[in-house]
């Protein structure tokens, strides 16, 4: 192992104990949506304590020790590239600022990942439950609106979880066109970006634009699905080497969410911003070269079998040697041109051997960059990998009580190895489960999932075009101070998807500022049309419209508490809407509306 080319450290790392541990729980001991929703206003009530000392949120979610990856290599000059090579003038790029996180590199001494010490439960089916079409828009869209209520009502819910598995890429063009014109570098190669000029500027385009989507799409389980697969294949956009190739990355994931992992996984193994980020497109093996490991660890601990897979230290020098020679074509001696073999630096190392063996593959006669792509497609129909793929979806869908070898996880991975490593077919097989169905508000809302739901609530789907470029930045601040721009995350295993990791003292302060920022802040892109919040009821009293707004968000609001909240706006709910400064009693109960427990679960 190379020390300056390779640094390991745990790609799972154990979440802290969540705060549900101690709320209730159900009858095989996982937290029920009881005890989530317990556990959240125990949060609030606590936070009280606090809050009027807080100088501002601390929303940085817990992780194990961070990966930090190795500076570049030289480039790789192709000695037979496939495609012709097109030359750029020099570039300067403008750095972008970011966040600062700690990290701390582990060089590992074992040559064997350790043998997992904990077998977790295994919970049986869940029995049959009834999908409601409150829990579906919930938990498969960014934030409810009436709309889609109604159109689930109309359908029922599983018939709307078809339609939106089905939806084609036209339901979103107009978006799309938008999203082209305000931020251009999100659908551009790295040579496109470099031609534009100020490619850096793509770290504020793309989580732009990701947040825009969050609100806008109506293929709301896409953009979901979207968001979970940067987290599976995660590459920061801020990484000096990649972040120029991240708009095709992103164009890349999107048209193979609902597709074939198998397809997906080769895709992102031969994609510019991976190879970059990773060090992939300048690890060779000739002479006395020994390729980089990067890749070739994260191809198994992250994309597919995970940490735990059955592979150890030497499998991961042998399948970096595999893939030895899979680099990008150099552009002003930049590797971001088209993907290239380049047998000059390729070396077989121990599949020198054509029976040597790594989870259950070996090459036989294949060679060359035919034998990557075969083990890259073993690896994908791996039984283990459609387990570890299918456990990650659950928790992200259903809950993170979820264990690996559960009965929903276990069909919905034979689902998936059914339909030849269909995504498409293993969501399905969870979302239509009674696990799924009995998880209603289960699960804590993301930063970017409560941001966007908040904006859907109260301002509805509607965007801005002409302000849209000018409000990138504040796109990107919507989530900044509870840590969550999109695709800013700075290590490969992706934003953490654990409860655990988004509630605490200091990030229950960010949410509920959250709440005042959407209500009283938002301009730009998106606003709020207080004429439209008022019609919100037919009725004449704040009572009613208060009634209305409850329903709305879904958030459940004891009369007593009501009544205190309409107090301290010297109101009652027998008082006039049209009463004066209805708008400013609005703004402040609907405040306290997005702040509630209720609203911090999906």
């Amino acid at each position: 192992m190379q020390a300056t080319t390779e640094q390991e450290v745990d790609g799972n790392p154990e979440p802290p104990a969540a705060d549900h541990d101690a709320a209730t729980v159900g009858a095989d001991g996982t937290p029920g949506s009881a005890g989530r929703r317990a556990a959240v206003r125990g949060m609030l009530i606590g936070g009280l304590a606090v809050a009027a000392s807080a100088c501002r949120p601390n929303g940085t979610p817990t992780r194990g020790a961070a990966r930090t990856l190795p500076p570049p290599a030289a480039p790789v000059p192709p000695t037979s590239p496939t495609q012709p090579t097109t030359t750029l003038a020099p570039t300067t790029t403008t750095p972008v600022a970011t966040t600062t996180t700690s990290t701390t590199t582990s060089t590992t001494t074992s040559t064997t990942l350790p043998p997992s010490t904990t077998v977790p439960p295994v919970n049986p089916p869940a029995p049959p439950t009834t999908l409601t079409a409150t829990h579906t828009a919930r938990r498969l869209t960014f934030g409810p609106t009436p709309e889609v209520l109604t159109r689930i009502q109309q359908l029922g819910p599983v018939g709307w979880i078809d339609e939106q598995l089905a939806l084609p890429a036209s339901a979103d063009a107009d978006l799309d066109a938008q999203i082209r014109t305000s931020f251009p570098r999100t659908f551009n190669d790295a040579v496109q970006n470099f031609t534009l000029g100020e490619a850096w500027e793509i770290a504020s385009e793309l989580p732009a634009a990701t947040t825009v989507r969050a609100v806008c799409a109506r293929r709301q389980l896409f953009e979901l699905t979207v968001g979970f697969l940067w987290d599976h294949f995660s590459v920061d956009v801020q990484n000096d080497r990649a972040q120029a190739s991240c708009g095709v990355y992103d164009q890349m994931l999107r048209a193979g969410a609902f597709g074939r992992f198998r397809d997906l996984l080769l895709e992102v193994a031969r994609s510019a911003a991976m190879m970059n980020y990773l060090n992939q497109a300048t690890s060779r093996a000739d002479g006395t070269n020994v390729p980089i490991e990067n890749f070739a660890r994260e191809l198994m601990e992250l994309h597919t079998v995970g940490v735990d897979g059955g592979y150890d230290e030497d499998d991961v020098k042998a399948v970096a040697y595999l893939l030895s020679g899979w680099t990008r074509q150099l552009v002003d001696w930049q590797p971001i041109g088209p993907f290239t073999f380049n047998p000059a630096v390729h070396r077989l190392g121990p599949f020198q051997d054509p029976t040597h063996s790594v989870l259950g593959w070996s090459r036989g006669s294949l060679t060359g960059e035919a034998a990557g792509v075969s083990f890259i497609t073993h690896l994908a129909s791996h039984p283990t990998t459609a387990q570890r793929l299918a456990h990650e979806l659950a928790i992200r869908f259903i809950g993170d009580h979820v264990q690996r070898n559960d009965a929903v996880v276990t069909t919905a991975a034979q689902a998936y190895l059914s339909a030849d490593t269909s995504i498409r077919a293993l969501l399905r097989s969870l979302l239509t489960s009674n696990e799924f169905a009995a998880s209603a508000n289960g699960r804590i809302r993301r930063p970017i999932e409560l941001w966007a739901s908040m904006v859907r609530a109260t301002a509805g789907t509607g965007w801005n075009g002409a302000q849209m470029r000018e409000s990138r930045w504040g796109l990107v601040g919507a989530t900044s101070s509870l840590n969550q721009v999109p695709h800013w995350w700075p290590d490969p295993d992706g934003y953490p998807d654990r409860d655990a990791n988004w509630v605490g003292v200091g990030a229950m302060i960010g949410r509920w500022n959250m709440a005042t920022w959407v209500v009283r802040g938002m301009t730009g892109v998106f606003s709020i049309n207080w004429t439209t919040v008022r019609n919100w009821t037919t009725g004449t009293t704040i009572g009613e419209w208060f009634a209305a707004a409850c329903q709305r968000t879904g958030v459940v609001v004891p009369t007593a508490a009501r009544d205190r909240m309409l107090g301290e706006l010297y109101r009652t709910a027998a008082s006039p809407l049209t009463l004066n400064g209805n708008q400013w009693a609005m703004e402040n109960l609907l405040i306290q509306i997005l702040q509630a427990p209720d609203y911090q679960t999906r």
